[in-house]
């Protein structure tokens, strides 16, 4: 004898597993500009440019080997904002697609 419920129930689950299987998790790309200063982080052959602006936010820098990053100079980064690992631990990354030095720094 089965629980009048039962059908009714595996009817709500099947819906359930299909509508969360299809929903696949984006992460949005978001492009944004920043000023700030560059300091290279890290022991070679592991060092990094983190850029850090005026609020006190950072972010690992992610350039193309034929861009040249000097440690201490300010920079205007424009790129791709994206989380990842970085030294263990999860840090805001750009993806950079235009860097210009800010004379004055």
């Amino acid at each position: 004898m089965t629980p009048r419920y039962l059908p009714k129930l595996a009817v709500f689950l099947l819906l359930v597993a299909v509508v969360g299987c299809t929903g696949a998790a984006v992460e949005p790309v978001s492009r944004l500009t920043v000023t700030g200063q560059v300091r290279i982080v890290g022991n070679t052959p592991f060092q990094m440019p983190v850029l850090t602006t005026a609020d006190n936010n950072s972010y690992v820098l992610v350039a193309d080997d034929d861009v040249a990053i000097a440690d201490l100079q300010t920079y205007r980064v424009t790129g791709r904002l994206y989380a990842a690992e970085w030294n263990g631990m999860r840090r805001a990354h750009i993806e950079v697609e235009q860097i210009a030095e800010v004379s004055g720094s």
